[in-house]
């Protein structure tokens, strides 16, 4: 049988719950027999059942040849849900095709084992590396205790975060932009800084794609961000943090902020900066396993140089820019002994380049 072909499927299915089970991990469960698809789910929304739960409902319960693929290693105990090893025993399949274990404390191997010790046939790690993308959000929380972080930047072909053609707006391609959605969706939490919002007035919301609206948080060290801005606007529909000093949290500016929605965070400045790495572990508090950067070069050269992001994602357009604003070489190239580059993808003329953290 082809095991990596049905873990791929099950990828597929895993994905489906992006947007919709965050703090938890997206699984996906397949049951095939003779080479056919009998049963499949996933884990559609936090709090409900899980991918094998739903797999195995569908079940027609005819055991012979039939076996279990699941994404993720089966849990072994009692949370929101009942545990999944105790449905796969209660089904009688006698083979389990695991794609990686599961990094939480409460699992580890747990669930693989219970299954082996009831003669359960249990084969481990097809497709890892594809699980284990699909759950870097998951693994980095559970495991590390923070969030996932990932620096979205967009230049021109000559290294600019401005343009001067497209009309000037845009960087990169309609469906490079689409892309950027994709990510938001997929994401808990978009932050970046008031230099962005004051220069571009965004709403860091997901319009392109169907999704659901990460949270946002802004950087404003001495609350400047005027209540009529968009994002303002829009902060009794969406969960809005804004990061300032103690004493710019206590001001009538603060106040109006408030008032029109935003939740208000004083946090801990150095040298008349706020301290990223304060933010970072504030943000991990309120439950975002993963943060997105959206921002201009200041901000995102000190998320690189504090060794914050996770990942850099970077869409290379094709036109020329304006020289007055440019990326440092840390962000658009960034340092191979810190990052590892993991793909590279054409998108309508456009380059989309992915470095992720190098783990030597």
């Amino acid at each position: 049988m082809n095991h990596e072909h049905w873990m791929r499927h099950a990828c597929m299915l895993a994905r489906r719950g992006t947007g919709h089970v965050s703090p938890n991990p997206r699984v996906g469960a397949v049951v095939v027999r003779n080479n056919q698809i009998v049963a499949e789910g996933w884990h559609k929304v936090f709090g409900g059942p899980h991918a094998e739960a739903n797999a195995l409902a569908a079940f027609d319960g005819i055991i012979d040849g039939a076996t279990l693929y699941v994404t993720l290693e089966p849990c072994s105990h009692i949370g929101k849900q009942p545990a999944c090893t105790t449905a796969i025993l209660a089904s009688g399949i006698q083979t389990v095709v695991v794609g990686m274990h599961d990094p939480n404390p409460n699992v580890q191997g747990g669930g693989i084992e219970i299954l082996r010790q009831h003669g359960i046939t249990v084969i481990t790690d097809v497709c890892r590396e594809e699980c284990m993308w699909i759950n870097r959000f998951f693994t980095t929380w559970v495991a590390q205790h923070r969030s996932y972080v990932i620096g979205k930047i967009a230049t021109t072909a000559d290294g600019c975060a401005r343009a001067t053609t497209h009309d000037g707006r845009w960087i990169t391609s309609l469906a490079s932009r689409t892309r950027v959605h994709d990510l938001r969706a997929e994401v808990d939490c978009v932050l970046s800084g008031i230099g962005t919002v004051l220069a571009d007035d965004p709403l860091f919301t997901v319009r392109h794609v169907d999704g659901r609206n990460p949270a946002r948080a802004i950087l404003d060290t001495t609350c400047s961000m005027p209540p009529s801005t968009a994002i303002a606007q829009t902060a009794r529909e969406i969960p809005t943090y804004i990061f300032c000093s103690n004493d710019a949290s206590q001001s009538s500016e603060a106040q109006a902020l408030r008032a029109s929605g935003c939740i208000v965070v004083p946090s801990l400045v150095i040298n008349d900066r706020l301290d990223l790495g304060n933010v970072m572990t504030t943000l991990a508090s309120f439950g975002f396993t993963s943060v997105m950067v959206e921002s201009g070069p200041t901000l995102m050269q000190a998320m690189v140089q504090h060794g914050i992001l996770d990942e850099i994602e970077i869409h290379t357009g094709i036109g020329q820019g304006d020289a007055s604003c440019i990326w440092d070489p840390v962000c658009v190239s960034p340092d191979p002994h810190q990052y590892v580059q993991h793909s590279v993808a054409l998108c309508d003329g456009d380059t989309h380049t992915v470095y992720t953290r190098s783990l030597a």
